[in-house]
């Protein structure tokens, strides 16, 4: 009787001295986890496997897109048009918050400068073009990851990456994907 009392508190001390440790390596491990478990589910008889990515369809026309407003001129006067109808309504705005301040009648705003919106104008359009190349990698890359095309877009900058982008639509339309350049 005393064995069997011995030996049952050793494996409840032994049970939870491990506890925290078994916690922790299965926090640590989760994703590992996480992905062990989905291969699993993919390989049970009767289950459609869950695509790792959108499919290739949707990220060539979504490649395509972008490739198109890329290569629409860049219309400043669009930006200047969209940037003057917003100042006026900020400097509408600003001069109402101002006369309900003062509790005044009338109460002057001053407007930017035609040469302040053309410059904000420039500065927003080379934003959005940027915004356009970082969609256009990131959908490189989603092509590249479908169609198992190595690819480098994220280590290269400047001429570099124009030429990874290069080789990357080359290697693309090699596995089948034609896209416009």
């Amino acid at each position: 009787m005393a064995a069997l009392h011995l030996v049952t508190v050793g494996v409840a001390l032994t049970t939870l001295a491990a506890t925290p440790i078994v916690i922790a390596w299965l926090v640590v491990r989760a994703d590992d986890l996480a992905g062990y478990a989905g291969d699993v589910m993919d390989r049970l008889p009767g289950q459609e496997p869950t695509p790792r990515h959108p499919p290739i369809e949707e990220t060539a026309a979504e490649l395509r897109r972008i490739t198109e407003a890329l290569r629409a001129p860049v219309s400043v006067a669009a930006e200047i048009a969209e940037l003057e109808q917003s100042e006026r309504e900020s400097v509408e705005l600003e001069r109402l918050a101002r006369q309900l301040e003062l509790d005044s009648e009338d109460v002057e705003i001053a407007a930017p400068s035609e040469d302040t919106l053309h410059r904000a104008a420039l500065w927003r359009a080379e934003l959005r073009r940027e915004a356009l190349w970082i969609s256009y990698d990131e959908q490189l890359r989603e092509a590249c990851r479908a169609l198992g095309v190595p690819q480098q877009l994220d280590s290269v900058v400047g001429v570099e990456l124009e030429l990874e982008r290069l080789r990357v639509t080359d290697e693309l339309a090699q596995a089948g994907l034609t896209l416009p350049v």
